[in-house]
């Protein structure tokens, strides 16, 4: 009976959250990568095609391969998502940087 208890009570739960995990919308963007800054965190800045400017949430994997091609057009790929940030003691909605997409290659 204790592993069906499991099956009937934890099992649905689990599908939830993981149907979470992978329902995340990505976004993106063609842009120009053109600098980072680093404090308690990796953000990475982009130009926007249409001028603007996209601060995102670095990763530390992809910095290389940023500087590599910077200033040329490239399509980024990103989420936004809600995390407690510990040094801001709430949650905030931040949009973090998942991938690059450069001459057809995809870097995460």
């Amino acid at each position: 009976m204790k592993k069906y208890l499991f099956l009937i009570v934890f099992l649905p739960v689990l599908l939830i959250f993981a149907g979470d995990l992978y329902s995340q919308e990505v976004y993106q963007v063609k842009a120009k990568y053109i600098g980072y800054e680093e404090g308690d965190y990796l953000h990475t800045k982009f130009k926007t095609e249409s001028g603007g400017i996209l601060w995102l949430w670095g990763n530390y994997d992809l910095l290389p391969i940023l500087k590599k091609n910077k200033n040329k057009w490239i399509t980024v790929e990103y989420t936004i998502e809600d995390q407690y940030i510990p040094e801001a003691g709430e949650t905030m909605t931040i949009k973090i940087l998942q991938a690059v997409l450069i001459k057809g290659k995809r870097y995460e």
